[in-house]
């Protein structure tokens, strides 16, 4: 299709009977002649099977692509049928982004604070070792604890409000200008526990100013806590 030929940069007359090896690197056509393989041989389609192209004017570009075996009326192979799209933008998205979180997590780990990254959907990417040894929670475990079960009722309300109204004022503030916004909530330990932390939200930025992931930083404030609770408590 014409959109096939705008990818590769080639026009039809010249794509048509290439060669995948003649827009590859080696390894990439290794990658490819395995995958049109197994799908000849399992006769199962490939679905997000993602590689790289040399475009006829010499860029790269990464691919994301369907295969499926195409087959006459007695079920005998007759040639393959395939989908692609352009998905270099992602992936370049993504390279910033682990570049920036594991630039974030090199200072995280020697820090005492607690912190966390997590994408835009909230689902926790990150946590220092600081958090694991609070908490008690693997960041594995933490992956797949909803945040009503980490959070008491009334912070998980809180939060769930916070992140309503505030993240998206966050995302409207221009790049050039901060857009911290800080929370206090408790926590519930793996053990039982409930601590008081407070936490500054902040947002990781590729270098366009697309967002792209929340980082959380936090300290623990029981005694603070425990201090307002006895004041009230004695002007009552």
């Amino acid at each position: 299709s014409d959109s096939v030929c705008q990818i590769h940069g080639y026009p039809k007359e010249e794509l048509m009977g290439m060669n995948h090896r003649q827009y590859t690197d080696k390894e990439t056509a290794k990658k490819v002649f395995h995958a049109f393989n197994k799908v000849y041989n399992t006769r199962t389609p490939l679905r997000g099977f993602d590689c790289q192209i040399i475009r006829k004017d010499g860029a790269k570009r990464y691919i994301e692509a369907s295969v499926s075996l195409q087959e006459d009326s007695k079920g005998k192979p007759t040639g393959f049928r395939g989908l692609i799209r352009d998905i270099t933008e992602r992936k370049r998205t993504e390279e910033l982004l682990k570049e920036s979180e594991s630039r974030y997590r090199l200072l995280a780990d020697h820090m005492r604070d607690q912190v966390w990254i997590m994408p835009l959907d909230l689902k926790v990417t990150y946590i220092s070792p600081s958090v694991e040894k609070l908490l008690g929670y693997t960041l594995d475990e933490l992956k797949h604890l909803p945040l009503n079960k980490l959070l008491p009722a009334s912070s998980y309300r809180a939060a769930m409000n916070f992140f309503s109204v505030e993240m998206p004022q966050a995302l409207a503030v221009p790049p050039i200008r901060s857009s911290n916004r800080f929370l206090e909530f408790e926590f519930r330990c793996k053990d039982g526990r409930i601590i008081w932390m407070e936490s500054t939200f902040s947002l990781i930025r590729d270098e366009n100013g697309k967002p792209l992931s929340i980082l959380s930083e936090g300290r623990i404030i029981n005694d603070r806590k425990q201090i307002e609770y006895d004041l009230r408590a004695s002007e009552s």
